[in-house]
């Protein structure tokens, strides 16, 4: 007989321990021959593994791996901050949220005078009422030029990978000072 057991990076799998994995076995009668199927509902990122199928006999060993990598929109990116404001320019820096094991493509910067609304605008290379700038993924800072003195200013910060947008981050509010 063939003995079979499921390792998940390494450690003993129990799919009786969630609702959300379905173990699938099938043994051929009369036939030394046993396959099993994992089916898991609602994938998250928890399951991204190296799943190793085990099958065991007085004979000898075998296995089989598996890796299985969730890939999702990145998180909201972190600890999002403005520093060193002078009069017309903004030190904007951030730490890289997890990119949902995928590489993140670019940052959206949307900002805006803090009396206006939000409202979609075309890119723009000087911040007005209302713009939208794109970084570099690799980034995580960027120098905000061409803002006006004495000025507030409320912007987001959202992170793109190859299967979407993350969500902005909180809006964030800082004032220019003066010439």
């Amino acid at each position: 007989p063939i003995a079979v057991a499921l390792t998940r990076d390494g450690q003993p799998f129990d799919a009786g321990v969630e609702n959300r994995y379905q173990v699938i076995r099938n043994e051929t009668s009369g036939v030394d021959a046993v396959w099993l199927r994992i089916h898991i509902l609602d994938t998250t990122r928890r399951d991204s593994a190296l799943y190793t199928c085990i099958a065991s006999n007085k004979y000898g060993r075998d296995e089989f791996n598996h890796q299985i990598i969730v890939q999702e929109a990145p998180d909201i990116p972190e600890n999002v901050m403005v520093n060193e404001i002078t009069s017309r320019t903004a030190l904007l820096s951030w730490l890289e949220p997890y990119a949902g094991n995928a590489i993140i493509i670019k940052y959206r910067l949307e900002m805006k005078q803090s009396l206006n609304g939000w409202q979609s605008s075309p890119q723009s290379s000087l911040p007005g009422d209302n713009t939208v700038e794109s970084i570099p993924g690799t980034d995580t800072s960027y120098i905000i030029r061409g803002l006006k003195p004495v000025t507030a200013y409320t912007l987001r910060l959202s992170a793109e990978n190859k299967l979407g947008f993350s969500a902005n981050c909180t809006d964030i509010h800082f004032n220019t000072g003066e010439e």
